[in-house]
């Protein structure tokens, strides 16, 4: 699997601005914390919705 930077960042924007949306519609805090799992969880939010 190739990865290019251009898939990746879009992949990242859009998964995070997804995940970022379902945290606050369920009222979860965000946590500076695990700000690795959220990146992991945006990447893979955004490769299923591209």
């Amino acid at each position: 699997m190739k990865f290019k930077y251009y898939d990746v960042l879009t992949q990242l924007v859009v998964g995070y601005l997804v995940l970022m949306a379902l945290l606050h519609a369920f009222g979860t805090i965000y946590n500076e914390d695990y700000i690795v799992p959220y990146l992991a969880g945006a990447f893979v939010i955004g490769y299923f919705i591209t």
